[in-house]
């Protein structure tokens, strides 16, 4: 109970600490794509690479105890509707066997959903973390969802990662 409460002031909402986030939707910078974020998460630190891949990272995994990922490569032109599911597969190939952020891959790489169209899934652990990739395109990019979660998740937040992959959708 001490923790839960000194955590909940520290992200100054101490009747917070183990509810479910509320969420609001937010337009990933530079794309027409947008996704649910919990309303604790501020605006995205960005940084791109010269290769134009751009990483918008959004919460604070030591406050929030879970931070997310939208990583966002260009395509020279968007891929057609029917032509999703070869470029997941090609997605799949990429990232299979591979680690992420010092976390070795748990499994396989798998078949999964990413606001509703095909996409790849990945699972990633350490000790005290985990992590868990989608990754599709949407429009004229490529893009992967990758949530961090840190051991002491309150139960609450347990399924904030499904949510968010789900919630995922290309804007008019």
């Amino acid at each position: 109970m001490a923790v839960s409460l000194g955590a909940a002031l520290w992200i100054g909402k101490p009747w917070a600490a183990n509810w479910p986030p509320e969420f609001r939707r937010v337009t990933i910078p530079g794309t027409h794509i947008s996704v649910e974020m919990p309303d604790t998460f501020g605006p995205p630190e960005s940084k791109t690479s010269t290769d134009g891949v751009t990483v918008h990272s959004y919460g604070d995994l030591l406050r929030d105890r879970l931070g997310v990922e939208a990583v966002v490569a260009p395509l020279e032109e968007a891929i057609d509707e029917d032509d999703i599911p070869e470029a997941v597969e090609r997605l799949k190939k990429e990232f299979a066997g591979k680690s992420l952020q010092q976390m070795p891959l748990i499994g396989e790489v798998s078949d999964g959903r990413l606001g509703g169209q095909p996409a790849m899934r990945a699972e990633y652990g350490a000790k005290h973390a985990h992590a868990t990739g989608w990754a599709s395109v949407f429009g004229n990019h490529e893009l992967m969802i990758r949530v961090y979660t840190l051991d002491g998740l309150p139960d609450s937040w347990h399924r904030v990662g499904d949510r968010i992959a789900n919630s995922v959708r290309l804007e008019p």
